[in-house]
């Protein structure tokens, strides 16, 4: 399985970029019979570094992910449907200046 990915931007000062990040359905739940199992708070955290400027690392200490509080599928008449109440995807929109000082700004697409 996947745990990380790696995403270098160059020529980053003096320009805004857009990160998307959405969560990937199956066809059904996934161990819908253990009661302990919760994929759905599984979610991915985008951590966004900047190696360009020494007085900055993280944009965003604990990263940025969305809500795990609702379950990814809901069943209706033994067919498991995705959850239009899941709210998977998120969008941060990095913006650095001509000096390559960066900010994220979070929002849910």
């Amino acid at each position: 399985y996947l745990s990380t990915e790696t995403i270098n931007l160059f020529g980053a000062a003096g320009n805004i970029f857009d990160i998307h990040v959405s969560h990937w359905f199956l066809d059904s739940n996934s161990y819908p019979n253990n009661d302990g199992w919760q994929d759905y708070k599984m979610a991915a955290v985008l951590k966004v570094k900047n190696l360009s400027n020494p007085t900055q690392s993280q944009l965003n200490a604990d990263g940025w992910s969305h809500p795990v509080d609702v379950d990814t599928h809901v069943k209706k008449s033994k067919v498991w449907y995705e959850n239009p109440d899941y709210q998977g995807a998120f969008k941060v929109t990095v913006t650095c200046d001509d000096g390559c000082i960066c900010d994220g700004v979070y929002e849910l697409v």
